[in-house]
């Protein structure tokens, strides 16, 4: 016998429902949101030969979906805008009925299929998306000193980000203790900022470097 199991995962807690093809429930179960607590809730059932498991795309899912199918499991990552449309429909909204809901969407095949990222799709997501935050926060510091300088009338012209250091360093020698104290303070952070987006950059080149598509751009 075929079964359908439906994973509504929240970061905390999931809820599963297990329905056969006849689409009628015959187990469910809570456990935290680990991959291990949920293999263990489905091996305990006996639902891991001849299941297939659907969770909703969503911060877990790439983690989950990578987890479950290592340890056997058959796993369908679906897209959770089409299943929300598809359970808003649904009278009853809650974490049981939208494990029941995505399971009965799995037997009946209809789900659209999300592809789970590689590894080093991963990678250079977590590449990106630290240099993007890091380059942020530089903006920041580097324009909340430049306005709090204007307090005191300095206007600090434009700089490389390499000089902007000593630039401010040279402009507030004139002030007061405490406020040259706390603009020292932004600027340790611009300090440990820059070097780490030194750090990010370099990762990110190298991995350039090893990238087969990513040459062709730089070759041309």
């Amino acid at each position: 016998m075929k079964y359908y199991i439906g994973l509504d995962v929240s970061l905390k807690e999931t809820f599963i429902n297990v329905i056969n093809d006849k689409g009628k429930t015959v187990y469910e179960c809570s456990v935290l949101s680990e991959a291990d607590a949920i293999g263990d809730c489905l091996r305990a059932g006996g639902y891991k030969e001849d299941a297939i498991l659907g969770i909703e795309s969503g911060q877990l899912s790439i983690h989950l979906c990578k987890a479950l199918s290592k340890a056997g499991f058959e796993v369908k990552c679906v897209d959770a805008r089409h299943m929300a449309a598809a359970l808003s429909a649904r009278i009853n909204k809650n974490d049981k009925n939208d494990a029941l809901g995505i399971a009965i969407m799995l037997r009946n095949e209809c789900y659209k299929n999300v592809q789970i990222k590689s590894e080093d799709s991963c990678e250079l997501k977590v590449m990106i998306g630290s240099r993007r935050q890091l380059v942020s926060s530089r903006q920041q510091i580097m324009g909340t000193i430049r306005g709090l300088l204007k307090i005191y009338g300095i206007k600090l012209q434009s700089s490389k980000h390499g000089n902007f250091i000593e630039v401010v360093k040279r402009n507030i020698t004139g002030l007061s203790n405490s406020v040259i104290a706390s603009i020292n303070g932004m600027l340790n952070s611009l300090g440990i900022v820059e070097e780490s987006l030194e750090g990010i950059n370099n990762l990110i080149e190298e991995y350039v470097k090893e990238d087969e598509d990513c040459r062709l751009f730089v070759g041309c």
